[in-house]
């Protein structure tokens, strides 16, 4: 095992530590099979101890991460810390299928199921890697049409915002099982359906307040007093978040109603109206035209799109009946 070590030793000091962090932090991946063990307890709504242990480990963590920190820890250590929270959520979420007695005693696979499966699912997989795309290239475009500096204040905008976008995934994560179970046509689906959409509306607007009221404050507190620039974004932002917002729930009732791939159109043109208006925005108006084209392309992908692709306009019916 020593002459391990030291070529282990020895090859990592003589690459370049991104390298180094990006071959640590690949180890999470391993961790997405286990997620499956999540869907399953969800599928059977029984979410009550998948929430306690991902919140358990969490805070164990976090804390973790907190005292090593404050002890000088270096880069590596954080990023070997972060991958031994995702193994032991993993060993947790694996001995609670045990405790259970849920583990399957066969893996054996059927060829035409898995092959269905990949052909529901490539539509989300891909409008899922164009939603990532989208967040990026305008920050990507910022930077080219602007410079680095533009591009940090956009950026620190665009993270307190993304933080929030979270908020309709943990509710969908906690209904979804429940609409799964109706039939689409059903009274049940759309009054569960419209009850979702009226409690995402009313977080939205939760949201959006605490942003134009208390924005500025938190940039100063996470980014310091010469990222001002950025909280004159928010206001643009934060318009986004109503949009993005019916855009999740709306994702769900496509998987619902087997429509995946409109899910998947509807990412496609909000990315183009994205790099349109960045385009005419940017060289006009600078970081706020910049702003303003992301809230035009999260309309688009996630509002315009109801009406412009005919099978999703019965979602515009849901959507206008809530009152």
């Amino acid at each position: 095992m020593t002459p391990v070590f030291i070529a282990t030793v020895w090859l990592l000091s003589s690459v370049d530590i991104i390298d180094v962090l990006l071959f640590i932090l690949s180890f999470r991946l391993l961790y997405y099979c286990f997620e499956v063990i999540d869907i399953y307890f969800r599928a059977r709504l029984d979410v009550k101890p998948m929430t306690v242990i991902r919140c358990a480990n969490t805070v164990i963590f976090i804390v973790a991460k907190l005292i090593w920190w404050s002890q000088s820890g270096g880069l590596l250590s954080i990023a070997v810390i972060a991958v031994l929270e995702q193994c032991f959520l993993a060993v947790l979420l694996f001995g609670l299928l045990v405790k259970r007695g849920d583990v399957p005693t066969t893996a054996d696979p059927s060829r035409h199921v898995v092959s269905h499966f990949l052909k529901q699912s490539w539509p989300i997989i891909l409008s899922d890697l164009l939603v990532i795309l989208f967040f990026k290239l305008g920050q990507v475009m910022v930077m080219h049409l602007l410079d680095a500096q533009a591009l940090g204040f956009y950026s620190a905008a665009l993270k307190i915002v993304e933080v929030l976008i979270f908020v309709p995934q943990v509710i969908m994560f906690a209904t979804y099982p429940r609409l799964a179970q109706l039939s689409p046509s059903s009274l049940a689906f759309q009054t569960l359906l419209t009850h979702i959409i009226r409690l995402v509306l009313i977080l939205s607007v939760g949201m959006y307040l605490l942003l134009m009221f208390f924005g500025e404050s938190v940039i100063l507190v996470l980014f310091g007093e010469g990222y001002t620039q950025s909280a004159q974004l928010l206001p643009y932002l934060a318009v986004g978040i109503f949009f993005t917002h019916i855009g999740t729930v709306r994702g769900y009732w496509v998987v619902s109603l087997g429509l995946q791939k409109y899910h998947l159109h509807s990412a496609i043109q909000g990315l183009i109206v994205l790099v349109t208006f960045n385009l005419i925005l940017i060289p006009l108006y600078g970081l706020t035209g910049a702003a303003i084209a992301a809230c035009i392309a999260y309309f688009v992908n996630s509002i315009a799109s109801i009406w412009i692709l005919k099978p999703l306009r019965p979602f515009g019916s849901v959507l206008g009946g809530v009152q």
